[in-house]
């Protein structure tokens, strides 16, 4: 990883998008002072599970993968994370271990927070203690209704739910149809809970129905109300 001269919080777009958004200049100016830039290569790894925490990770710009090993020690992908996400918080405030692996999906700027800056910071100002409650929550009923969903939807029904949430957290592209974001077909099992050649022939059957459409690696949504119809949502 290549580190760089940190820029000022306060110019960062996704700080207004993260726990951090409520700091004051003071906070502000502590953290620019600690803080690294770090830029990360596609498929760079930038913190691995069960490694000691250190700290927290700021994406700025670019995506990340999340991924954990199953019981079974195959890969499971937990979410993909964009600009204005953090990484390793929880690790951070238990200053356990990681328990998540982060690889940059792309080329990826992030803002390195070491756990003691961040602990002055929760304890500092009660509403980024606030905004870590409220984050920690909702991650946790994404994963209770992912685990259900696998256990419970057939296979077809969560790849059409994957593609969903993809679109929810990341959008379109200009184009308005294009989904934003470039996910491998490996990453989607993974995510989905399936395999590869599974996820292969659900594409082909959403191609054939003109449901979705393929331009290289990325996917573009064509009729997203039998997307909706197919995810049973």
């Amino acid at each position: 990883m290549v580190k760089i001269k940190p820029i000022e919080c306060s110019q960062c777009e996704g700080r207004h998008k993260s726990i951090f958004r409520d700091l004051y200049a003071a906070e502000l100016k502590e953290m620019e002072c600690s803080k690294r830039i770090i830029h990360s290569k596609k498929s760079e790894i930038i913190f691995e599970e069960n490694a000691p925490v250190r700290g927290l990770y700021c994406i700025k710009s670019g995506k990340v993968k999340l991924t954990r090993l199953g019981l079974n020690g195959k890969e499971v992908v937990v979410k993909f994370a964009e600009a204005g996400n953090v990484l390793g918080y929880r690790a951070a405030v238990e200053d356990g271990r990681y328990t998540n692996t982060a690889e940059a999906t792309e080329a990826t700027e992030l803002c390195f927070i070491p756990k003691e800056t961040f602990s002055s910071l929760v304890k500092e100002n009660p509403k980024v203690a606030t905004q870590i409650i409220q984050l920690y929550a909702s991650e946790l009923k994404c994963l209770e209704v992912k685990s259900k969903n696998t256990t419970q939807l057939p296979v077809k029904e969560r790849m059409c739910g994957s593609l969903l949430n993809l679109i929810e957290d990341f959008g379109f592209e200009k184009d308005g149809c294009t989904m934003n974001i470039i996910i491998s077909r490996k990453d989607l099992a993974d995510y989905t809970g399936t395999t590869r050649e599974t996820i292969s022939r659900i594409i082909s059957e959403l191609k054939k129905d003109n449901i979705i459409a393929l331009k290289g690696k990325k996917i573009i949504i064509l009729r997203h109300d039998l997307l909706l119809r197919e995810a049973n949502n």
